[in-house]
């Protein structure tokens, strides 16, 4: 049963919504303290890479056979594109406004940040654009099967599950610094709604992809860990980010708690002269 496109049409909507009152809160405050850049660098290149895989599979790849993506496409393929392109541009603005009202004190990580990332772009989708740019995808030639074969497969084995574990480096340093901090420009609605649309978007990749047939060549002996590199990242990826989500809001949430019940004042009383 194919997953229905109206349906994916709903998520990438949800998924504008649930960035809405972060990126809210950064463009009335003027002030991203207490985000991590390296949180937001982090998630933005993962969010980079699975635009990528997705666009290579769906547009670059016309040699190789069908993972995640079906032969023929199909309409749900390219609302599975938007997808991951509407995650990616709202986490590219998220990291633009970040750097943007990033306070003084961090202005080193600022450029380490966007060096990072500018690197990252060259062995993503610059790339994967310049191919289509030159004509590759619509080249059927003897020789095409090459420069498929060597972006591909180091993004697919490798680089995709760097990715992952990035997601969760990314929160270990956030929750770090947010238990650390004082204050924190995070949105605790966002983290709640990112966390609930993210966990759904999660689920739902297990349902709008094409998952490869039985004969298909193997890279592992476990069965779990070729579909978590063919087709599963999708959706380990967005439910790892839906639960880091969730723990940054009860983390802020049990702060905010803490410190409304905390007393005003002086909490003991002064000693009587003598």
């Amino acid at each position: 049963m194919a997953f229905p496109n109206w349906l994916s049409i709903i998520f990438s909507i949800l998924t504008v919504v649930s960035f809405y009152p972060q990126l809210q809160c950064l463009w009335l405050g003027k002030n991203s303290s207490g985000i991590s850049v390296y949180y937001v660098l982090f998630n933005l290149i993962v969010a980079t890479e699975q635009f990528t895989i997705v666009f290579f599979l769906l547009v670059n790849n016309n040699v190789g056979s069908a993972i995640f993506v079906h032969k023929p496409h199909t309409i749900g393929d390219w609302l599975n594109l938007g997808q991951m392109t509407v995650s990616y541009i709202l986490f590219l603005v998220l990291f633009t406004l970040t750097l943007h009202y990033l306070p003084n004190d961090g202005l080193a990580h600022k450029s380490t940040a966007v060096a990072i990332y500018i690197a990252f772009l060259f062995i993503s989708v610059i790339p994967a654009m310049l191919d289509v740019v030159t004509g590759g995808p619509h080249y059927n030639g003897p020789y095409r099967q090459w420069p498929v074969v060597l972006f591909g497969v180091p993004h697919i084995l490798f680089i995709n599950p760097v990715a992952t574990v990035l997601i969760v480096v990314s929160f270990i340093i956030q929750v770090r610094q947010t238990l650390d901090g004082s204050s924190s420009s995070l949105s605790v609605r966002g983290l709640a709604v990112q966390s609930l649309v993210f966990a759904l978007l999660g689920v739902s990749w297990l349902l709008r992809v094409r998952w490869p047939p039985a004969n298909m060549p193997t890279f592992y002996n476990s069965p779990v860990m070729n579909n978590y590199l063919l087709v599963g990242w999708a959706a380990v990826d967005y439910i790892l980010f839906a639960l880091g989500q969730a723990v940054l809001c009860l983390i802020i949430c049990r702060r905010s708690i803490t410190a409304a019940q905390r007393p005003v004042g002086e909490t003991e009383p002064l000693l009587a002269g003598h």
